[in-house]
């Protein structure tokens, strides 16, 4: 069904005797139409979501979000969540671990599981100046103890597909139409200005956890190696190790998944990364992306990001990266008719990116 914003206009009217006056308002709020049926609605990028920790906090431990995201409204469209974990005490609030990017990090329309890594304790080089301008604080483990059921509040932060903040620097995105296949395949989105107030826009979620909410300690999984994937096929194939996992390559990814959910492909690369600012494969760029039935939308492509981890240290030569991909997701992101998905990588010069192997690796 076509959707339409409905701009309901807002307007302060003070009587006073036979006198009618109107007062400055806000901004028309943008109204969700024609929306999912949300569990969560966000506003102005955001939603926070109660957690409950049947454990104490403790410092320096992964913790691990899933937010299992059946639909979403049109709004969020190629749009990014980040999270951040905290505690709040009276009128204190504490960030108990660095700022995270959800990963995936485009939303598609598709369903699919966004999940967050948060290290306890662990906060980055702008941590406290973004706390400052914030107004809150960051988590001090020798003074404060976060004893359970620890109550706890998940944030989510929604930025544009631009990577800005909405309703403030936002841009404006045209509507765009549907285009069915090929290289420039994109679903159909509204026409949305992301720098105005008041954008509502629902999250539905799965059955998945609470509310479609999964929080624990990350799982400490002892997994087995398994059998090798051969990239093959068309175009795609090319000297760098990028190609098709179609067939009886794709076929072991399923039997896998049905056995031993929970089961990984690993991904041994060579990635000559950039330093900071080099604009050349940074340090939590993305080199590539493993999926092929979800659409670009708004010129963000929703496929599972290879990404170079943050606290890699550039050498100037090829350095080995290893990126584990949970199966479960690349299924997700694979077409079905036939099974197939697409390993495609930034660039084909194998002086810059090679992917030496993929490999299963199955969980107990």
């Amino acid at each position: 069904m076509k959707r339409k914003w409905l701009l309901i206009p807002a307007l302060l009217l003070v009587v006073a005797g036979m006198v009618m006056i109107s007062c400055p308002s806000d901004p028309d709020p943008i109204e969700r139409s024609d929306p999912v049926e949300a569990t969560w609605i966000v506003e102005d990028g955001r939603v926070t979501i109660p957690l409950t920790l049947n454990s104490a906090f403790t410092d320096n431990t992964k913790y691990e979000l899933i937010l299992d995201v059946t639909a979403v409204d049109d709004p969020l469209l190629g749009c990014h969540f980040q999270g951040q974990l905290f505690y709040v005490s009276g009128e204190h609030e504490f960030l108990l671990a660095d700022s995270q990017d959800a990963f995936p990090n485009v939303i598609a329309k598709e369903p699919r599981k966004y999940r967050w890594t948060f290290t306890a304790g662990t906060f980055g080089a702008d941590a406290q100046t973004e706390a400052t301008a914030g107004g809150y604080e960051l988590w001090d483990k020798t003074a404060i103890t976060v004893t359970a059921p620890a109550k706890l509040e998940f944030r989510i932060r929604t930025r544009t597909p631009d990577w800005k903040d909405f309703g403030k620097d936002g841009e404006k995105y045209n509507f765009l139409p549907n285009v069915a296949s090929g290289s420039n395949a994109q679903e159909q989105t509204e026409e949305v200005d992301y720098g105005k107030t008041g954008i509502k826009a629902g999250i539905e979620t799965g059955a998945t956890g609470t509310d479609g909410v999964t929080f624990r300690v990350k799982p400490v999984i002892s997994y087995t190696a398994d059998e090798a994937i051969t990239g093959k096929g068309g175009s795609d194939n090319a000297a760098n190790g990028k190609g098709n996992i179609q067939e009886e390559e794709f076929e072991k990814l399923k039997e896998v998944e049905t056995a031993h959910p929970g089961s990984i492909l690993r991904f041994e690369c060579q990635v000559k990364v950039g330093a900071k600012g080099s604009e050349n494969l940074e340090p939590g760029w993305g080199f590539g992306g493993v999926g092929n039935n979800m659409k670009k939308v708004r010129k963000q492509n929703p496929v599972l990001a290879l990404l170079i981890p943050n606290d890699t240290v550039p050498t100037g030569n090829l350095m080995p990266i290893t990126i584990d991909l949970l199966i479960e997701d690349i299924l997700l992101a694979s077409a079905t008719d036939p099974f197939w998905t697409l390993v495609n990588l930034n660039s084909t010069d194998a002086s810059q990116i090679v992917v030496n192997s993929m490999k299963i690796y199955t969980a107990p």
